[in-house]
C-alpha cells in the first residue's frame, strides 16, 4: 500500500540503496575522524559480507544487518586507501609548504588554461599572462641525474606557455610546494581541497622559458581525445563570442570557470545563482529534454531517442571533467532513461541513491564537499516535494469538458501558469531546504534567487542550446555557427544583466554569521524524521517550521558574543600581512589594519571567516596603519560584509586619500561610517576600562615615506600593554624611541621584522616579554625570528606558529598560539 506522496512505507525493501548509502557513509566518515586501518576494515568488511551471504536463507534480517555493515567496512577501507595511502615514491609526500627549486618532468593530464590576471590598486602583485595546467608526474632531477616519481601536479607559468597540449612530455624549472593547510581558526584548507583530487603539489614557474617541450603527444593515444576536444571547444568559444562573452559561455557550457574574474563569480554567487556556472543536474536536465525534443522531431523512435540521450549524458560528463554533480545528474538521466524504456515508475530516493554510490565508489572523499552535498540534497527536497510539484490531471467530466472548448490563446495561458506556478516552486523549494547548509559553509542568504532562479531558466536554457550549436557546426558550417554565437550572446549577456540588477539591489543578499554544526545537523534530521515516518508526514509543516526555527535560533545566538571581562587580541596569519582583532571587555570589537600581499578576495574571506567563528557580525572600528596595501586591501570586502562603525586614518592618509585606490575610496565613500583622523597625543577609553593611546605619527612633523608615518597604538587593560607600531620603519622608529621608554609585554614586530625598521633598538625601548611577527615566507621565518633572539623576548612567527591570541584579564596575561594549541 503506498502513501500520498507515492514512498512505499515498507522502506528497507523497498529502499535497499538508501540503506546502503548510509551505512558506506558512516564508514567514510568513521575512518576520516578515527582513521581505521585500511587492513583490517578490508578484512572485516570480506568476513561480514561472506558470513552475510551464509546466513541468508536462514536469518535473512541478521543477514541483512551484516551485509550493511559489511558495505560499510569496506567503504572506509577504500576512502582510507583513497585517503591516505599513496606510492613511496609520491613526490608530495615529501614536499612541504616551503617553496623548494625544481626540475621536474611530467605529462599534461588534462586541458591547458591561457588566463588574463586583471591587477587592481588593491592587488599588491601585478597582472598578467598566465598558463595553468596539471601534470602526471614521472621523473624529478636529483643533482646531476634523473629519479623516477609519481603523484600529480598543478603548474602556473607567469606568462603564456603557447603549443603544448594534452599528453604532451614537459621539462618544467620552478618551485614546488605542498598547498597551505588552514591559517586560522575556521580556514580554508587548500591541502584538504588538492587531496581529494590527489594533487598534492603546487608549482609555480617564473617565466615561459622555463617549460620545455621534450615529447609531443600521440594523436593516436585516445586517452587525452576528450581533453584535446575540450580545449578546441573552448577556443571556438573564445572565436565566435569573443573574450568576456567566451569566458562565461566556457564556465556555463564546460565548467571551466577559471577564466571568469573574480568579481563576475562573486555576481552569481551573493544572488544565488552560482550553480549556474558549476556543471550540475540543471545543465544536463535541460540538455536531456532537448535532446529528447530535438531527436523525436527527427523521427527516431522512443527507444532509440532515450538510448541516444543516454549515450550522450555520459559524453557530456566525461567531457566536462566528471564532477560529481555531473555525475550524479548524469545517473539519474540514465536512470529515468531506462525506467522510461521499461515502463517504470519515476526515479524515487532508490534512484538517487545509486547515484551516490557511484559517486563515493568513483571518489569517496565527495562525501565531505559542499558542491555534492547540495547538489543531492537539492534533488532529495524535489523528490519530497513530488506532489506539491505536479498537478493532477482534472477528474470532474465538466472541468474536462470545458478544458476540451477552451480557446487556443486561453489554453495556453492557462498552462504557462502552471508551469511558472512549478518552477517557482522549485525554486523555493530548493532554497529553503539548502539555506541552512548554504549559511553554515558560505554565511550569505540570497533571497534575490527566488525571482532569478524563475526567469533565468530560459536563458540559460537557450545559451547551452546555442552554444552547443557554436561547437557543432564551427568546423563544418560557419554560418550556422554565427548564427548560434548571435543568439547566445544574446542570452549570456542578458542573463549575467539580470544577476548584475539582482546583485545591485538592497537587501538582493546579506551575509551572516550562521548557524552552528549541531543546529544544521539537526535541522535535516527533524526533516529526514518527518519524511521518513510515514505517520508523521501529515504535520510536515510543523516539523521544517520547527527545524528553520532552530536554525534561527542559532545563528541569532552565535551572532551575539557575550561580554567576557578580558580584552583578546589575536594576530592573524595571512601571509606576507597584518590584521589584528580587538576583543573588548564589553563585546566591542576593533580591527587594526586588514590586508595582505596577494589576492585581497582570499584575505577578506580569511578575516570574515575567523571573525564569524567568534560570533562577529559588527566592527566598531576598523584602524588602518599607512597607505600601503598589504595594510588595507581587505578593507572595501569587509565593509560590504560588516557593519562598520568608524574607520580611524592617519591625518597623512586623509590627506592624500585621493590617491589611494578606487575602490577604497569608493568604500569608504558609500558605506554607512564616520571617517575619524587619529595623531600623536589621541587617547580614548572604553566602557570596561581598556585605554588606547596614539604614539606616532606627529601631524606637524610628517615624514616622506608612508612606513615612516605608520600609526603606532598602545593598548592598555588590568595593567598589561599590547603595543602595534605598523610598518614603522628607521627615520620613524627614530622619531619615536626618542621619547620616553615605553614598557609593553606584547609588541607587533614592526615592518614585519624588517632590519629596515630597527627591531633590535625598538624592543629595547619597550621591553617587550612576547614579540609577534605577523608574515610569510616559512624559509624566511627563522631568519627573521633570530633577530630578536639576544633582545629578550620571546619571538612568534605566524608563519610558523599559526595565528597568536593574547588574553589580558584581571588574574594576568595568557600568550598562545594556534599551532601549540592544536598540538
Amino acid at each position: 500500500m503506498r502513501d500520498s506522496d507515492g514512498l512505499n512505507s515498507r522502506v528497507v525493501p523497498r529502499m535497499p540503496l538508501v540503506w546502503v548509502v548510509m551505512f558506506a557513509a558512516m564508514g567514510i566518515g568513521c575512518d576520516r575522524f578515527l582513521q581505521i586501518p585500511m587492513k583490517g576494515a578490508l578484512v572485516t568488511g570480506t568476513v561480514l559480507v561472506v558470513f552475510a551471504l551464509l546466513l541468508s536463507r536462514r536469518e535473512s534480517s541478521w543477514a541483512t544487518l551484516l551485509i550493511l555493515l559489511g558495505v560499510g567496512t569496506l567503504f572506509s577501507a577504500w576512502h582510507h586507501a583513497r585517503w591516505h595511502h599513496y606510492r613511496l615514491d609520491e613526490l608530495g609526500l615529501r614536499t612541504t609548504e616551503q617553496a623548494t627549486p625544481i626540475m621536474l618532468q611530467g605529462r599534461v593530464t588534462g586541458h591547458v588554461s591561457h588566463i588574463e590576471i586583471r591587477s587592481s590598486g588593491l592587488t599588491t602583485i601585478p597582472g598578467g599572462p598566465e598558463t595553468k595546467f596539471s601534470i602526471q608526474l614521472e621523473q624529478v632531477r636529483d643533482s646531476a641525474s634523473w629519479r623516477n616519481v609519481s603523484g600529480r601536479c598543478r603548474v602556473i607559468v607567469k606568462g603564456d606557455v603557447l603549443g603544448i597540449g594534452p599528453g604532451d612530455t614537459l621539462r618544467i624549472v620552478g618551485k614546488i610546494q605542498r598547498p597551505i593547510g588552514p591559517r586560522n581558526p575556521n580556514g580554508f584548507s587548500r591541502f584538504e581541497r588538492a587531496r581529494v583530487e590527489r594533487t598534492l603539489t603546487r608549482l609555480v614557474a617564473n617565466h615561459p622559458a622555463c617549460v620545455t617541450i621534450v615529447a609531443k603527444a600521440s594523436s593516436w593515444n585516445p586517452k587525452f581525445w576528450l581533453a584535446r576536444y575540450r580545449t578546441s571547444a573552448i577556443d571556438s568559444l573564445f572565436e565566435y563570442l569573443g573574450q568576456e562573452r567566451g569566458e562565461l559561455a566556457a564556465a556555463i557550457l564546460l565548467g571551466a570557470r577559471e577564466y571568469l574574474e573574480p568579481s563576475r563569480v562573486d555576481a552569481f554567487f551573493l544572488t544565488g545563482t552560482i550553480h549556474l556556472l558549476a556543471i550540475s543536474g540543471l545543465h544536463v536536465g535541460i540538455l536531456a529534454w532537448g535532446l529528447f525534443l530535438l531527436v523525436r522531431l527527427s523521427l527516431v523512435p522512443r527507444d532509440g531517442a532515450l538510448l541516444t540521450i543516454m549515450l550522450l549524458s555520459i559524453a557530456y560528463a566525461l567531457l566536462t571533467g566528471s564532477r560529481a554533480p555531473v555525475i550524479r545528474a548524469t545517473i539519474l538521466v540514465v536512470l529515468i532513461c531506462g525506467q522510461l524504456l521499461f515502463y517504470q515508475r519515476p526515479v524515487s530516493f532508490n534512484g538517487l541513491a545509486a547515484a551516490a554510490l557511484v559517486v563515493l565508489i568513483w571518489n569517496p572523499m565527495q562525501l565531505f564537499q559542499v558542491g555534492a552535498q547540495l547538489s543531492f540534497l537539492a534533488v532529495a527536497a524535489l523528490i519530497c516535494a513530488r506532489p506539491m510539484l505536479v498537478t493532477p490531471p482534472t477528474t470532474d467530466p465538466l472541468q474536462r469538458l470545458l478544458q476540451k472548448k477552451e480557446g487556443y490563446l486561453r489554453s495556453a495561458l492557462r498552462l504557462g501558469v502552471a508551469r511558472i506556478r512549478t518552477v517557482a516552486l522549485v525554486s523555493l523549494v530548493v532554497w529553503a531546504v539548502t539555506l541552512p547548509l548554504v549559511m553554515y559553509r558560505f554565511h550569505v542568504v540570497a533571497p534575490a534567487a527566488l525571482m532569478l532562479n524563475l526567469v533565468l531558466w530560459i536563458p540559460i536554457g537557450l545559451a547551452l542550446f546555442t552554444g552547443f550549436g557554436i561547437l557543432l557546426f564551427a568546423n563544418v558550417l560557419p554560418w550556422m555557427a554565427h548564427g548560434c554565437a548571435a543568439i547566445c550572446a544574446i542570452c549570456l549577456d542578458g542573463m549575467e544583466c539580470l544577476v548584475r540588477f539582482g546583485c545591485a539591489i538592497e537587501g538582493s543578499y546579506f551575509w551572516t554569521v550562521g548557524p552552528g554544526l549541531l543546529a544544521v545537523c539537526c535541522f535535516y534530521g527533524l526533516v529526514t524524521v518527518a519524511v521518513s515516518v510515514p505517520k508523521l508526514r501529515p504535520q510536515i509543516g510543523w516539523w521544517s517550521s520547527g527545524a528553520a526555527l532552530l536554525v534561527a535560533v542559532s545563528t541569532y545566538a552565535n551572532s551575539r558574543p557575550s561580554p567576557t571581562g578580558e580584552l583578546r587580541c589575536t594576530f592573524l596569519a595571512l601571509g606576507y600581512g597584518t590584521s589584528v582583532v580587538l576583543q573588548l571587555p564589553n563585546s566591542e570589537v576593533w580591527l587594526y589594519d586588514a590586508g595582505a600581499l596577494g589576492s585581497p578576495k582570499s584575505t577578506v574571506n580569511e578575516i570574515s571567516r575567523f571573525l564569524w567563528s567568534r560570533g562577529i557580525c559588527r566592527l566598531d572600528g576598523v584602524i588602518i596603519s599607512h597607505a600601503d596595501a598589504d595594510h588595507y586591501n581587505a578593507v572595501p570586502g569587509l565593509l560590504e560584509r560588516f557593519s562598520v562603525g568608524t574607520v580611524c586614518l592617519t591625518s597623512g592618509m586623509m590627506n592624500s586619500l585621493e590617491r589611494l585606490p578606487a575602490e577604497l575610496q569608493e568604500s569608504l565613500r558609500t558605506a554607512d561610517l564616520e571617517l575619524r583622523v587619529l595623531e600623536r597625543g589621541n587617547r580614548w577609553t572604553s566602557e570596561e576600562g581598556v585605554s588606547f593611546s596614539v604614539l606616532h605619527p606627529d601631524a606637524d612633523s610628517l615624514l616622506p615615506d608612508d612606513n615612516a608615518n605608520s600609526l603606532v597604538l598602545a593598548i592598555d587593560y588590568q595593567g598589561r600593554r599590547i603595543l602595534l607600531p605598523g610598518d614603522l620603519e628607521r627615520d620613524g622608529m627614530l622619531q619615536l624611541i626618542r621619547g620616553k621608554q615605553l614598557d609593553c609585554d606584547v609588541a607587533l614586530a614592526p615592518h614585519h621584522g624588517s632590519r629596515y625598521a630597527l627591531p633590535v633598538e625598538f624592543c629595547h625601548w619597550c621591553q617587550p616579554e612576547w614579540i609577534v611577527i605577523c608574515g610569510g615566507q616559512i624559509d624566511r621565518a627563522q631568519e627573521v625570528t633570530h633577530r630578536f633572539d639576544d633582545t629578550g623576548a620571546r619571538a612568534l612567527h605566524t608563519a610558523i606558529d599559526g595565528p597568536v591570541d593574547v588574553k589580558i584579564s584581571a588574574a594576568g596575561i595568557s600568550v598562545t598560539s594556534w599551532k601549540a594549541a592544536r598540538n
